[in-house]
């Protein structure tokens, strides 16, 4: 009788929790730069995993964060991955998942650059030449040109800087 009124109380304290807590979470995870949907699956998750951890855990803000934060991130480097999938058009030959790899380390530094010059990188990757990806950004051949060295520049530093 005694154990079954603390399980009573346990669940009302995480109910109370999960009101109070549940969208602050969401709002935590997007302020990290998760999409929306990855918030809120990871906020749901990481809350139904509290659950099942309530009188074990001693600071639950905290543990719960950390949980979804992990989750979050885990569901952002699956849709990462099925990005680089699809933009490899779905196939992947005997060393795949390597250049899977290079997709999206490709793909972060990419994000690094300013607007302009990831646009014509990623243009150049796709095999435009300067003259095609000057039509297609309506700018000229040679500022095309001056973007492709600045992101060279950038990448440089970029890559440089983590060896």
């Amino acid at each position: 009788m005694e154990t079954e009124s603390r399980q009573v109380a346990a669940g009302d304290a995480f109910d109370e929790f999960f009101r109070a807590d549940f969208a602050r979470l969401i709002a935590y995870l997007g302020k990290l730069g998760f999409r929306r949907e990855d918030a809120e699956d990871a906020a749901e998750e990481a809350m139904t995993i509290l659950y099942t951890r309530w009188s074990q855990v001693e600071h639950p803000g905290a543990w719960v964060r950390s949980a979804a934060r992990r989750c979050a991130s885990r569901f952002a480097r699956r849709e990462q991955e099925r990005g680089a999938r699809e933009a490899l058009g779905g196939t992947l030959g005997h060393d795949g998942a390597h250049h899977v790899e290079e997709v999206l380390w490709l793909t972060d530094e990419l994000a690094r650059l300013p607007t302009r010059e990831r646009d014509v990188v990623a243009l150049r990757v796709e095999g435009f030449s300067a003259a095609e990806i000057a039509t297609i950004l309506a700018v000229r051949p040679a500022t095309v040109r001056s973007h492709l060295r600045n992101a060279r520049k950038r990448l440089l530093t970029c890559t440089g800087a983590m060896r």
